[in-house]
């Protein structure tokens, strides 16, 4: 019985309520523990005007940029 059941052989039992059902994926939900804990791990970073600015301002730019002006 329990071979048959665990093959989907079952008929008296709907599979698709518990395949279709994310919430009984385990994989989906160590997934997410993993998202979260690597986004509370990382520390914020934020380039505010004057800061952005400069940073852009310092690289020179050479050579061919791409930019068409014919």
């Amino acid at each position: 019985m329990e071979t048959r059941f665990l093959r989907g052989g079952d008929d008296d039992f709907d599979y698709d309520t518990v395949d279709k059902n994310p919430d009984y994926d385990d994989r989906l939900i160590e997934e997410q523990d993993a998202q979260d804990k690597y986004f509370d791990e990382e520390e914020p970073e934020f380039i505010q005007g004057d800061d952005a600015t400069q940073a852009h301002r310092k690289k020179d730019l050479e050579g061919e940029t791409g930019i068409q002006d014919f």
